[in-house]
C-alpha cells in the first residue's frame, strides 16, 4: 500500500514538473508570435521585446535570437544582430537561415570573408541563396564565394 501511494506522489510531481516546463515554452511561443506580428508590420522595437520576453522564458529558443537578430538588423544594429545570429547558431548548428543573415550583416560591415563563410554554410544546410546576393558578394570581395 505504502509503494503505491509513493508511486501516485512521484507521478503527480512529474507530471506537476512537466506541465509547468510545457506551459512556460508556450508561453515563449506566444511571446515569440507578438514579436512575429510586429515584424510584419516593421515594429522591430516592439518585436525586439516580444523576442526579449520570448527568450527570458525559454532561453534555447534559436528562432527567437534569429528574430530578434532580423529586428535589429533592420534598425542598423548589425552588431547586435550577428551577436544574435550566432547565438541561434550555437543553440542549433543547422539552422541555415541563421548563417544566411549573419552573413548580410557581415556583408554590410563589410567583413566579406565572413560573409562568404556563412553563404557557404548555409548553402550546404540548403539554404537558398539570391544570386543577386552571391553577385554582389563577389563584386565586393573580388573573388568567387
Amino acid at each position: 500500500m505504502q509503494r503505491k501511494k509513493w508511486f501516485i506522489a512521484v507521478t503527480a510531481v512529474v507530471l506537476v514538473i512537466v506541465a509547468y516546463f510545457a506551459f512556460g515554452f508556450m508561453r515563449g511561443v506566444s511571446c515569440y508570435n507578438r514579436g512575429a506580428a510586429h515584424m510584419a508590420k516593421a515594429e522591430f522595437d516592439q518585436a525586439i521585446a516580444c523576442f526579449d520576453k520570448a527568450i527570458r522564458i525559454e532561453p534555447s529558443f534559436a528562432e527567437a535570437y534569429c528574430n530578434r537578430g532580423t529586428a535589429y538588423y533592420e534598425k542598423g544594429q548589425y552588431d547586435a544582430a550577428i551577436s544574435d545570429f550566432t547565438r541561434a547558431i550555437e543553440i542549433n548548428p543547422d539552422f541555415a537561415e541563421a548563417y544566411y543573415n549573419r552573413a548580410v550583416a557581415y556583408y554590410d560591415k563589410n567583413e566579406y570573408d565572413k560573409a562568404k563563410q556563412d553563404v557557404q554554410k548555409a548553402q550546404s544546410l540548403g539554404q537558398q541563396v539570391s544570386p543577386e546576393f552571391v553577385k554582389a558578394l563577389q563584386e565586393a570581395s573580388g573573388r568567387k564565394p
